[in-house]
C-alpha cells in the first residue's frame, strides 16, 4: 500500500563453506553467495521499492570481514557480502531523493547456528581481538537494525555500521 512505512531487512546467506580461491568449486560458491546476497536483495528492492515512500528503509546484514583483510578460505562469503555493500550504497544514492534510506550492519562473529561449525578456539580468539573481549550478540545486531529503522536514524543513509566491539574502527 503506497504511503505506508515500509522496510526491508536482508539477512539471508547460504552456509559457510571454507575453500581456497584456487579450488575449482570456488566459482560456484561465489555465484551462490552473490545470488543469495546481492542479486536477491536487488530483486526484492526492485519489486518493493515502488511501494515505498518517505521514511522507507533498507538494511543489509553483512560481516566484519568487509573491513580490512578477509579471513582465508572465505572468498565466496566475503565477495558476496562486498557485492551487497556496493548495491546498498548505490541504493542509498538512487533512492535517497525519495526519502528511502539504505544502510548496512556488519557484525563480528556471533554464536548462532550459522557459525556452529566454527571451532570454539577460533571464537575465543575472535573475542580476544575485540577491545570489549567478547563476541557480538544477536540482540545487539537487532538493536542496531532497529536504530536504523526508527525515526532516530532518519538522517543515516549509505552507512555500514561495524558491530565489532572496536575490532574494526572507521
Amino acid at each position: 500500500r503506497r504511503g505506508s512505512y515500509f522496510g526491508i531487512i536482508h539477512a539471508a546467506a547460504p552456509p559457510l563453506v571454507a575453500m581456497t580461491v584456487e579450488d575449482e568449486r570456488c566459482f560456484d560458491e561465489l555465484s551462490l553467495h552473490w545470488q543469495v546476497g546481492a542479486a536477491a536483495l536487488h530483486r526484492i528492492v526492485a519489486g518493493l521499492s515502488p511501494l515505498m515512500d518517505q521514511g522507507g528503509v533498507i538494511v543489509g546484514i553483512l560481516t566484519q570481514a568487509v573491513f580490512g583483510a578477509p579471513p582465508p578460505k572465505m572468498a565466496a562469503y566475503v565477495s558476496g557480502k562486498m557485492a551487497m555493500l556496493g548495491l546498498l550504497r548505490s541504493l542509498a544514492v538512487e533512492l535517497g531523493p525519495r526519502g528511502i534510506r539504505s544502510n548496512a550492519v556488519s557484525p563480528g562473529m556471533m554464536n548462532t547456528p550459522f557459525s556452529r561449525d566454527v571451532a570454539q578456539r577460533l571464537k575465543q580468539v575472535e573475542a580476544l581481538n575485540s577491545p570489549l573481549r567478547r563476541l557480538c550478540s544477536v540482540e545487539e545486531v537487532a538493536d542496531a537494525v532497529a536504530f536504523l529503522c526508527e525515526p532516530s536514524g532518519r538522517f543515516v543513509n549509505g552507512v555500514n555500521l561495524p558491530l565489532t566491539g572496536g575490532a574494526s574502527m572507521l
